[in-house]
């Protein structure tokens, strides 16, 4: 019997035993799962709600930006392109002889002064000596065929044509510039006669892009296929001295624009809004210490003239609003640890009762009342 004392002890201490964690600590944890549990999907669906408006608002600007240099770029074009439709008809009803030069004087200068952005037109006949017509002194003059680029191409091409078509640029002697030419096939009675030309002068389109007003930093440009510039703002005083003297086009390192020769670089990075059902391309690279993004749209209304029309920007302008949707998760981090730390220690005050009624339970069944709390 003198270890009944020792056995009962053990006893208790047996029954005082509970598996599992203890309320001090279930409760708190407890309470912080319930929080991360109501609050991550909330948390999750707003980024989610948040990436995805900033990536559609992004497609779409992107979409405006560039229609808004196409639809200038072809408000600038059209009025050409409506002319030569005019001129070939004309011909084609005998309302201007084609083989009376006084007649065409006439009409060329004032086909000149409608079209503003020509800077001439020259009439290439499948026979006989070809005529140009110069903005620049209002002159008629007589051309010698072998001066006219690839002039039986044109002549070929254009018997395959039933209206206006556009060719790739090309440096204009006359001119002093390279040019967008156009050409719309002559035909008397149904009979191919020839072809007319006209050249927009490239220098009227860079000068074209540098009014178009884009907000923040943002450039706009006119590619040539992917290596040479046919009009950008800065183009629009003078043409580049090198390209000048060896009578071509203007190439991306010559521009004078770092951000726009870098439009090729390795290593670009795609832009996260960027979808494949969308009209427009880009990326986005680094160029020295600053990142920037290039939007742009393959244009196949001017073929055989590859034509790229697209800006460039820097990331600054779309860096707020990317901080917006990346805050979402910061703040909604820090708000999950705070309420958390809140849960717990609201979730051990609440626990602090549960065990001191627990330690006066078990203070009443080893009969220790001196214990109980009263």
């Amino acid at each position: 019997w003198k270890h009944a004392p020792c056995m009962s002890a053990a006893m208790n201490s047996a029954k005082t035993e509970t598996p599992g964690w203890p309320i001090a600590r279930l409760l708190p944890a407890l309470m912080v799962g319930l929080v991360f549990v109501s609050m991550v999907p909330v948390i999750g669906v707003a980024w989610f709600a948040a990436q995805s408006n900033l990536d559609s608002s992004s497609l779409q600007r992107g979409e405006l930006m560039v229609d808004l240099i196409e639809r200038r770029l072809e408000a600038h074009l059209r009025p050409v392109h409506a002319q030569l439709v005019y001129i070939g008809e004309a011909i084609a009803r005998g309302d201007i002889d084609f083989d009376d030069r006084g007649q065409w004087q006439i009409f060329a200068l004032g086909t000149l002064a409608a079209a503003p952005q020509t800077v001439g037109f020259v009439v290439l006949p499948t026979e006989g000596e070809p005529t140009r017509f110069v903005r620049a002194d209002r002159t008629m003059r007589p051309e010698r065929r072998e001066n006219i680029p690839l002039a039986d191409a044109l002549l070929a091409r254009a018997t395959t044509m039933n209206g206006p078509g556009w060719g790739e640029p090309v440096w204009s002697f006359v001119v002093g510039e390279p040019i967008l030419p156009i050409i719309v096939p002559v035909r008397v009675r149904g009979e191919f006669r020839g072809v007319i030309g006209a050249a927009i002068g490239t220098t009227d389109l860079s000068r074209f892009l540098k009014e178009i007003e884009l907000t923040g930093e943002r450039t706009p440009f006119i590619l040539a296929g992917r290596d040479h510039v046919l009009a950008h703002p800065k183009l629009a005083k003078t043409l580049n001295g090198e390209a000048r003297a060896q009578t071509r086009l203007v190439t991306l390192a010559e521009v004078g624009d770092p951000v726009l020769a870098a439009i090729w670089a390795p290593d670009a990075n795609p832009l996260s809004w960027f979808r494949d059902t969308s009209s427009i391309g880009g990326h986005w690279n680094w160029v020295g210490e600053r990142s920037f993004a290039w939007i742009w749209r393959n244009i196949d209304a001017y073929a055989p003239a590859g034509l790229i029309v697209g800006y460039h920007e820097a990331g600054r302008e779309s860096a707020w609003a990317r901080w917006i949707v990346r805050g979402i998760l910061i703040a909604g981090g820090m708000l999950m640890v705070l309420t958390g730390l809140a849960a717990i220690f609201l979730g051990r005050r609440l626990a602090q009762p549960i065990l001191a009624l627990a330690a006066a339970a078990r203070a009443v069944e080893r009969l220790d009342l001196e214990s109980v709390p009263v």
